[in-house]
């Protein structure tokens, strides 16, 4: 029997129970403190005292997904509209996309943050570049329940470190005091993202770091993303180069760093690497793997925004195999169709065929909670038992875990630290 009393119980025909990935049948999911306290099978629902309690007959609970990497600003692009096979003029788009009125992106953000919300996602890792929206942009995801960290991203644009330090700093504490007054669902942190060992110098890396560090700070970075990108670090040619010289850029005086990302991120921050989520990692040799796998390293995949720019395929087994913690993200609207994880999680099952289910099933929800538990304060130490559920009607008769993935049941309701956060 449940200890009394609880705050919310939840009841359906079905539980997919995280902590072993079993389905539990007649499930009583009782949940106090925003985490998952019990799960008794099989009994009356009217026997178990609680504040709340919500029956939803036949559905099937689920964990909450976890997007681990997003550009809600960029939403009120259309990938399917752009040419992800032409980066330039793709990245042309986004340039002009990020000058759009703000009020516009404000609210193509905060309606993205929903659409996620309704499709079963309770947590999200959205990187928020700066630009004449950012502080809209901000306020409109603090507005939605969705719970994670808005990483206020930093690149060098010419105006020396210095600048570009103070200027990230303040867009952080900036972020910090939007989100400081939200008391709904998961909390809402400020992170930093220093975009790309090609466009972020060492010393901003490193001073990114210490302020992480400092304010405990969740870190975030693109690493390895292509070809291009190691064409450019060890080489100082490639697409890469063209693009910037097209723009202006002075190459006159530069010299390219002669090694990978990953070399240059490790470069960059010395005594300085505490755990970082980086992002795509598509382009790792085998000993980069491995040396990731030493760290420990948190990736977030993007199988859809992959395919659309054509990169090459993400070595999961070889990665996995090696002690990375891999997470599941939708990278923007600008490369992707929606930021449905249950289609993100189809797509990724059709890159990865021999992937065991459970796996896809954990980089979809547990892992990136592991990831936020180093950011959200006041988040259970036991990651299998937040209160973050999605809930969906299953009409297919006998259900397994790649059946779920290749149907993409539609939610019902989801659940965000214990509360209900969409009901349909």
């Amino acid at each position: 029997m449940c200890s009394q009393p609880f705050e919310l119980v939840v009841r359906a025909a079905r539980y997919l129970d995280p902590k072993d990935w079993r389905f539990r049948h007649d499930a009583s999911i009782c949940i106090r403190g925003g985490e998952i306290v019990d799960v008794v099978e099989g009994i009356a629902r009217n026997t178990i005292e609680t504040k709340q309690r919500e029956d939803f007959g036949d559905a099937l609970v689920l964990p909450a997904f976890v997007n681990a990497h997003a550009h809600l600003d960029l939403s009120h692009l259309r990938g399917e509209e752009l040419d992800g096979s032409n980066f330039d003029d793709w990245l042309m788009s986004v340039i002009r996309g990020r000058k759009a009125p703000p009020d516009l992106v404000a609210k193509a953000a905060g309606a993205a943050a929903l659409d996620m919300v309704a499709s079963g996602t309770a947590c999200v890792i959205d990187i928020l570049a700066q630009h004449g929206a950012t502080l809209e942009v901000a306020k409109a995801i603090a507005a939605t329940p969705i719970g994670g960290v808005l990483a206020s991203e930093v690149f060098n644009t010419g105006s020396g470190n210095d600048a570009e330090f103070t200027r990230t700093r303040e867009a952080a504490e900036a972020t910090r005091q939007i989100v400081a007054s939200r008391s709904v669902g998961r909390p809402l942190v400020a992170g930093l993202s220093p975009h790309t060992p090609y466009t972020t110098s060492a010393d901003l890396y490193r001073r990114c770091a210490e302020y992480a560090r400092k304010h405990k700070m969740l870190q975030t970075t693109h690493l390895a993303e292509s070809p291009a990108e190691r064409d450019f670090l060890v080489h100082g040619k490639g697409r890469f180069r063209d693009f910037a010289e097209k723009l202006g850029a002075d190459f006159s005086n530069f010299k390219p760093f002669g090694g990978s990302s990953l070399d240059y991120w490790l470069s960059a921050l010395g005594d300085l690497k505490d755990r970082t989520l980086f992002v795509h990692c598509y382009d790792l040799l085998d000993e980069e793997i491995r040396a990731m796998g030493a760290m420990k390293a948190d990736i977030a995949y993007c199988p859809r925004s992959r395919t659309y720019f054509g990169h090459p395929i993400f070595k999961l087994a070889d990665i996995v195999a090696a002690g990375c913690n891999v997470c599941l993200g939708t990278d923007s609207r600008a490369s992707n169709w929606n930021l449905n994880l249950f289609e993100e999680m189809r797509h990724m099952r059709k890159e990865q065929p021999n992937a065991d289910a459970r796996l896809l099933w954990a980089i979809a929800t547990l892992n990136g909670r592991k990831v936020l538990s180093r950011a959200l304060p006041g988040v259970p130490a036991d990651v299998t038992t937040w209160a973050d559920l999605n809930i969906v009607q299953w009409k297919g008769g006998e259900v397994s875990l790649d059946a779920l993935i290749e149907a993409c049941p539609p939610t019902a309701a989801t659940i965000i630290g214990g509360e209900i956060a969409y009901r349909r």
